[in-house]
């Protein structure tokens, strides 16, 4: 929370970017591990499954995005 956001602050805007999109990736790749250990393997409910399998993609999407404007700010 709150310390990443003092980081934020104090960076310039292309650090900003770096920083903001550094922090998505890491989040997402947080988010696609936890679904694809515990979350899949632990879910007993239809209903979960089908809503982890239907966010899976989307949050797979983004971390792809995300990851490309990491490499498009690192040139």
């Amino acid at each position: 929370g709150d310390k990443t956001t003092d980081d934020l602050r104090s960076k310039s805007a292309t650090d900003f970017d770096k920083a903001y999109v550094d922090a998505q990736v890491k989040e997402h790749q947080t988010v696609l591990t936890t679904i694809d250990g515990p979350l899949l393997s632990n879910a007993k409910d239809s209903d979960v499954k089908g809503y982890l399998n239907t966010i899976r993609p989307k949050i797979a999407e983004h971390l792809k995005h995300a990851q490309k404007l990491q490499s498009d700010l690192a040139k």
